[in-house]
């Protein structure tokens, strides 16, 4: 990544130079989101190893940091979405939700089939709250 020098970066999405990219909470713990879904590259650079660690801002978490896949920043909590961490993994329990992230944790998005129409909810405060549905 070579200092990440010649990037090309889109306005919603920051790069941050970490000491140590399994645990960025020092220079995360500082940062906010301008708003919900703005993303954080948090990369360390040493030689023979280039590794990274995408961070999305969700203002409205209230879930414990688990650092190096939920990091507390200053009113909200970065979430890892990919790279080297990631806060997210496909669970398929008998209730046929597929989650992304975990059942518990606000911020985890879920998605499944009930009464015929597909629905996906995001949580949010500890509840499970229904933002998209669609019929099949």
């Amino acid at each position: 990544m070579a200092d990440m020098v010649g990037w090309v970066v889109p306005e919603k999405i920051r790069l941050i130079k970490v000491a140590d990219i399994d645990d960025p909470s020092a220079e995360l713990n500082l940062e906010s989101g301008s708003e919900r879904g703005m993303l954080i590259v948090c990369y360390e650079n040493v030689v023979g190893t280039d590794e990274f660690t995408i961070y999305s801002w969700d203002d409205s978490s209230s879930g414990a940091e688990s650092v190096p896949f939920t990091i507390d920043g200053s009113a909200g909590i970065w979430i890892a979405v990919g790279g080297k961490f990631n806060n997210s993994s496909v669970i398929i329990p008998s209730t046929e939700w597929v989650y992304w992230g975990l059942p518990t944790v606000d911020g985890s998005w879920r998605r499944g089939i009930v009464n015929d129409d597909f629905v996906e909810e995001r949580r949010e405060s500890g509840t499970w709250i229904e933002k998209r549905a669609t019929e099949h």
